[in-house]
Formats: structure tokens, C-alpha cells, sequence
């Protein structure tokens, strides 16, 4: 079954960051890291339970090519996957949290 994605405004916004970050290192690496952030969340779209909880009901997906982590929590009854927050994997997951 393939759920929802429901991604929120300030996660768009940090994944915008990460493609102007990308970006200023080389051009059109921004779009590969949007390309990657899109394969990654179509798997967890068709196959969220995949994911181990790695902290209350939260749920991470590493992205292919780039050390970001997807941080997502499955909605059964509404049948929506809402991604709490797309940031790099040496960051404390504690700073969205706050």
C-alpha cells in the first residue's frame, strides 16, 4: 500500500537549504540531492515499515547519495507518512524536536 506523503513547510525549507548548500559546492549537485531526496521518499512511500523506529515512533531513511537522513512517522489509520524533518546525519535529531 502506498501512503500520503505529508511533508511540512520548515522541511521544505531545510531541504531547499540543503540544495543551496549542495549548489554552492558545485552546480547541479542541488538537483541531485532533490532527485535523491524524492527516490528515497518513493520507497518509504511503498514500503515505510522497512524502516526501523529508531526513537519514539520515529522512523529514518538514509538517502542514497548524500549523509541526510529522512525523518518520518507512519500514520496507519490516516494512511499518511509525515516527515518531521530532512536534515544531515551528524546532526542531533534533538533540534527539530525543541
Amino acid at each position: 500500500m502506498k501512503y500520503k506523503l505529508v511533508i511540512q513547510d520548515t522541511v521544505k525549507a531545510d531541504i531547499s537549504e540543503a540544495m543551496r548548500y549542495y549548489n554552492s559546492k558545485r552546480s547541479g549537485l542541488g538537483k541531485r540531492f532533490l532527485a535523491d531526496f524524492r527516490n528515497k521518499s518513493k520507497l518509504v512511500r511503498s514500503n515505510p515499515e522497512m524502516y526501523a523506529i529508531r526513537y519514539k515512533d520515529v522512523r529514518m531513511a538514509l538517502l542514497k547519495s548524500f549523509p541526510y537522513l529522512i525523518h518520518f512517522q507512519l500514520n496507519k489509520a490516516a494512511k499518511t507518512i509525515d516527515i518531521l524533518a530532512v536534515f544531515y546525519g551528524g546532526e542531533d535529531p534533538k533540534k527539530w524536536m525543541a
